[in-house]
């Protein structure tokens, strides 16, 4: 993204600001601030008044940028972020002039540099909510420092003050990184655990879901062997009433047979006991013609007597 928009200052006419634009701002009151420091050692006083002039210009532009960024309600973040960089390096550049200035008392525009200041707060403050801040003190003392050595800063009581912040700042997080660096690690033990845990739970979820299913295989093989065992079963006593069946209907048979065989013996036997008496009533017929005809000769009467013996 790149940011453009106007602001009105309170000398000048409306300007059109960019990051670039900002960069260059920034180094301009750099190169004015080292032109005032100059002219004040030498006592070129017109020089000193017209760089005065130029860097209110130049503070109340930077000011002018802070505050519409600060002020936008549609992009805030995204311009303070575009515009002073996730980093810090430019807001703390400019911190760094303005403290500068307030070590000094050869600038008439004290209330600029206090409200210039109070602007950079607002500022850090917007990102530091936006997660950019365990480095900032650092960044802004070594920016401090190396900005004072820019100049050639011969305050011995400012380069001191600014040196011993620095160290201060970097001892400071050297420790919060060690902080972090631990918490990092114990929030690092935290999610091994943490996986270690939910991969145990999911393992003996797993161990249950085969344990289930392996009963439930178990349940089904034995569900289908009871199954084919009462099939078997059943073909078993079907075969065995069958079986029986055929015993039965071939003793049925066997009797109905043996019955026919007797009642045909019967028949025969009654036959043959009617044949008999049917001789026997003819036998006692022709005797009695024998008796009445003794002229029959004796072979015949033997002939009858034989095939009656026969008959019966």
């Amino acid at each position: 993204m790149t940011v453009s928009f106007n602001l009105h200052v309170r000398v000048g006419t409306a300007v059109q600001f960019t990051p670039q634009h900002l960069d260059d701002t920034v180094e301009n009151m750099e190169a004015t601030l080292k032109k005032i420091c100059k002219f004040q050692q030498t006592g070129r006083r017109t020089s000193l008044s017209t760089c005065q002039v130029e860097m209110v210009k130049l503070i109340d532009g930077v000011r002018g940028m802070m505050q519409a960024a600060l002020q936008n309600s549609k992009n805030r973040h995204g311009l303070l972020k575009e515009l002073f960089g996730e980093n810090y390096g430019r807001i703390c550049r400019i911190r760094a002039i303005l403290d500068h200035m307030t070590w000094t008392d050869h600038f008439s525009s004290g209330k600029r540099v206090t409200d210039g200041l109070a602007e950079c707060r607002a500022v850090e403050a917007v990102l530091k909510d936006l997660g950019h801040s365990r480095r900032l003190r650092e960044m802004q003392a070594r920016a401090k420092l190396e900005f004072l050595q820019r100049i050639g800063c011969t305050d011995k009581e400012e380069l001191s003050a600014a040196t011993q912040e620095l160290e201060s700042a970097t001892a400071s997080l050297k420790a919060t990184e060690a902080d972090k660096a631990q918490d990092e690690a114990e929030e690092a033990e935290e999610a091994r655990l943490r996986a270690e845990e939910v991969e145990r739970k999911r393992q003996v979820e797993e161990a249950e879901e085969r344990r289930k299913a392996e009963e439930h295989r178990k349940a089904e093989e034995r569900k289908k062997a009871e199954k084919a065992s009462h099939e078997a079963e059943e073909l078993r006593k079907a075969e065995n009433r069958r079986k029986a069946e055929e015993r039965r209907k071939a003793e049925e048979r066997r009797k109905a047979e043996e019955a026919s065989r007797e009642a045909e013996e019967r028949r025969k036997a009654e036959e043959a006991s009617r044949e008999a008496e049917e001789i026997a009533r003819r036998l006692a017929e022709e005797a009695s013609v024998v008796h009445q005809l003794p002229e029959l000769n004796k072979m015949e009467v033997e002939k009858l007597k034989d095939i009656t013996d026969r008959v019966l």
